[in-house]
């Protein structure tokens, strides 16, 4: 991940919009007596909602400040780089949240066997990360090759920022091969048919209208979802 990746030391969220709120209806509101770990937890707003829900929460994060900012939460903060060796033992934790780091890692794979190693057995992982398979992406791809803004050519230069871009299937397979099971995709927000937020998005829209009908799959968090957010369990 990339170091002294942004100095704000405002507490925002830092994701897209309503990422995190649907990642907290997805989890448990019944935390009690549940361990939780955020995983490149920011400034730790997402990590507050799940302690508000009652678990027990583990944060971490590579920038300094945003550590500092969570621990004066009352929230355990450990830095780390999540390139790295998870340092928690097996099976200590029910419920894991990665909310957009995937993406910024070296090495995805790891990561996620990782995440399967200190995962109970049928707890819980909400991973989000950007959609490189909507509509909007495929168009993008066609005529620029990049998949979408949050993979510009811009971000692969020097340290990187978004450095892994995920596919949807390949995203599934790495959920599978580290003990997952895939119980709901979802999405922060949809573009819809036609989407006027932008004029070459509004463009785009229209151009692909006409394909919408065969494109694959036909799942509508994967057409049109921004931010792709999928809930699995642990089952091996």
């Amino acid at each position: 991940m990339k170091r002294n990746y942004n100095d704000n030391a405002k507490p925002i969220e830092d994701t897209s919009y309503n990422v995190h709120d649907t990642i907290l209806k997805l989890a448990d509101m019944n935390g009690y007596g549940l361990n939780a770990l955020d995983l490149g937890a920011g400034f730790g707003l997402l990590s507050m909602g799940l302690k508000g829900f009652g678990y027990k929460v583990t944060a971490c994060d590579l920038d300094p400040q945003r550590v500092k900012h969570i621990r004066k939460q009352q929230i355990r903060c450990d830095r780390l780089d999540l390139n790295k060796k998870l340092p928690y033992k097996k099976n200590a934790f029910d419920l894991v949240v990665s909310c957009e780091s995937i993406e910024h890692l070296e090495c995805p794979c790891e990561f996620m066997r990782e995440i399967g190693r200190v995962t109970k057995r049928d707890g819980v992982l909400i991973i989000s990360t950007p959609n490189i398979l909507n509509w909007y992406s495929r168009m993008k791809f066609m005529l620029s090759g990049e998949y979408n803004n949050y993979f510009s050519e811009k971000e692969f230069i020097g340290d990187g920022y978004h450095i892994s871009p995920m596919h949807f299937f390949q995203l599934r397979w790495i959920l599978e091969t580290a003990g997952f099971r895939i119980d709901k995709i979802t999405s922060n927000q949809f573009t819809g048919l036609i989407n006027t937020s932008g004029l070459n998005i509004f463009l785009s829209s229209l151009l692909m209208l006409p394909l919408r009908s065969v494109m694959k799959p036909k799942d509508r968090s994967i057409l049109e979802g921004d931010i792709l957010i999928i809930k699995a369990v642990k089952v091996k």
